[in-house]
């Protein structure tokens, strides 16, 4: 069995810079959203609970957020080494964090309009809100071709990306000692 050069691998993959670019926009987009879930819900928590188990729930969301974010990122980088290198890998820092925008905007746009009394309706069978699930979903791969195409077709839009991008690599050195903090609770808690 011949082994596979792992050159040929590596030379599939976008540069580590722009992978550190794209985790960290999804690490600020991940997280932040884990923080706001969190702080809407600290009145309820403070109620039933005490410090240290708030505590240890914000541990607990740090601790998925990053795995989340790591999974995201992952996703990202392999369809960018499946792909052909014009496609997603050349650019692969402007294009992922044009990918993580539009996905959080829809999922923001998605968690608004679908409550839990929409899964409710589905398994009622009344499934009168899936035309617009599938309407939004088409709506958001239009959004999303229509930002890649202008950030192709305008290299200032290209550089805007970029510039957040670079921006937003701050929050790599915030958030991955936070999860990685989470992740460590978590253990522990679960050794017990």
């Amino acid at each position: 069995m011949q082994a596979i050069p792992t050159h040929s691998n590596r030379s599939r993959l976008p540069a580590r810079r722009d992978i550190l670019g794209v985790f960290s926009a999804v690490l600020f987009v991940v997280f932040g959203w884990s923080i706001r879930g969190f702080l809407y819900k600290i009145p309820a928590f403070a109620l039933y609970f005490g410090l240290g188990t708030n505590l240890a729930i914000l541990c607990y969301m740090f601790a998925f957020a990053l795995i989340e974010s790591i999974l995201v990122t992952g996703t990202l980088v392999v369809v960018a080494a499946i792909l052909p290198p014009g496609v997603f890998r050349q650019g692969f820092s402007y294009k992922g964090f044009i990918v993580v925008l539009v996905a959080s905007v829809a999922m923001i746009l998605f968690e608004g309009y679908y409550q839990s009394a929409f899964f409710k309706d589905i398994m009622a069978g009344n499934d009168s809100s899936i035309p617009p699930f599938v309407l939004g979903s088409v709506a958001s791969l239009i959004a999303l071709a229509a930002l890649l195409w202008v950030a192709h077709v305008q290299p200032r839009v290209r550089r805007v990306a970029q510039y957040i991008v670079d921006q937003l690599s701050i929050f790599a050195y915030i958030y991955v000692p936070l999860g990685l903090l989470g992740l460590a609770v978590v253990i522990l808690r679960n050794l017990r």
